[in-house]
């Protein structure tokens, strides 16, 4: 059970935070974007006023062992930059757990410390109680603020709250309010738009919204499954020929809005192409022009949207248009908004009018499998 973090008034305490700042990082070393790292700012205020040690905990990727280019002591700089405060790193705490407990105790309360990438220790993804136990003998309560990871079944995710008195940090509850708002009590008429890739992870949250929303966008990757699925030529572009027999069940069910045109590649310059003359060496990398007026059309009369996934290749600028051009017809209505997923996100803040949506949701496939109504692993939902 998690408490709300108002309810903790202790001070002076050490406190786990376990936080999401899996983030991308360019050739250079940049990081790509700092929202995730921004987000947590409010708990960390909160708990910094009363005057905690706290110990934040992420993970960085999908490592299966060390690797130095995805330990968290790279965020330092980053989080010591939005903290306005130092950051203490903690190196392999689960090998050298009394003198990490050790150094904790020696600094001043309060004190930021970052442990080293959960990933990297087996008994984090491998739910393994002895881990958990070392995790846990760290500090005194344990606050969760990582709804991107609510869905995980992580050491970190659903045994230290059983360990530890916990308290939902703010992110946390700004995320469930906001995701049960257009689940819940949406001002119609009520847009899904969904793009990019992992049809498999979207499909359960189509046939759930075709039953609460007015109209479904689709557009990325996904679009290419469901054109697959009515015959149509979609040259050498990606799709997902195992879901098609599932494509062709919801495609019968309505509220489905597919493109009728595509930026492409042919002969390695950019055409704009209406589907019926897609031809066999063709990739598409982004929805095309008409195609942008429809969903335009759409978004300009809904009341509120729902957004998951790039329209296109939008890290090419050729083939930015449908997503940032979406993004502004968004942004120009008086539509309760809210976006998600990592991909997503990165196109906005590249199309500079992130911050006039709504909400903005750190969850990618979080958000997708709390929308699908899906429980979660930490969460009574």
């Amino acid at each position: 059970m998690f408490f709300p973090l108002e309810k903790f008034k202790e001070k002076k305490k050490i406190v786990l935070l376990r936080a999401d700042y899996n983030v991308d990082f360019n050739r250079k070393g940049m990081l790509l974007d700092d929202f995730r790292l921004r987000q947590t700012l409010p708990t960390i205020n909160y708990l910094e006023g009363l005057k905690s040690k706290i110990i934040l905990a992420t993970h960085l990727d999908r490592p299966k062992k060390y690797d130095k280019s995805l330990s968290t002591k790279r965020l330092i700089p980053f989080l010591e930059r939005i903290f306005q405060k130092k950051v203490v790193f903690l190196n392999n705490f689960s090998q050298e757990e009394e003198t990490i407990k050790k150094k904790i105790e020696k600094y001043p309360f309060p004190t930021i410390f970052l442990l080293e990438n959960l990933r990297f220790f087996k008994g984090e993804v491998e739910r393994d109680k002895s881990f958990a136990r070392q995790l846990s003998s760290l500090a005194e309560f344990y606050v969760f603020d990582a709804f991107s990871v609510c869905h995980r079944n992580h050491s970190s995710v659903t045994l230290l709250p059983k360990l530890l008195k916990t308290y939902q940090g703010k992110l946390l509850t700004q995320e469930i309010e906001n995701l049960k708002k257009v689940m819940e009590n949406p001002v119609k008429p009520l847009t899904l738009i969904l793009g990019g890739f992992k049809a498999e992870t979207k499909l359960p949250l189509i046939e759930r919204w075709q039953k609460m929303a007015d109209y479904i966008l689709i557009g990325g990757v996904l679009a290419a499954t469901f054109l697959v699925a009515q015959k149509k030529e979609v040259g050498k572009s990606i799709y997902e020929p195992f879901l098609i027999p599932k494509a062709k069940e919801i495609l019968k069910k309505g509220k489905i809005v597919l493109p009728v045109d595509f930026a492409v590649v042919r002969c390695q310059r950019k055409k704009n192409v209406e589907i019926e003359n897609l031809r066999k060496n063709d990739l598409i990398q982004d929805i095309g022009k008409e195609t942008i007026k429809n969903f335009s059309q759409i978004i300009s009369q809904s009341k509120t949207i729902v957004w998951n996934g790039p329209m296109g290749c939008f890290e090419d600028k050729r083939f930015r248009n449908g997503t940032f051009s979406l993004a502004q017809a968004i942004v120009s209505t008086k539509a309760f908004s809210l976006v998600g997923g990592g991909e997503t996100l990165l196109a906005l803040k590249q199309s500079k009018v992130r911050e006039k949506f709504s909400f903005l949701s750190t969850g990618g496939g979080a958000m997708l499998q709390f929308l699908s109504g899906k429980k979660m692993p930490c969460l009574k939902n």
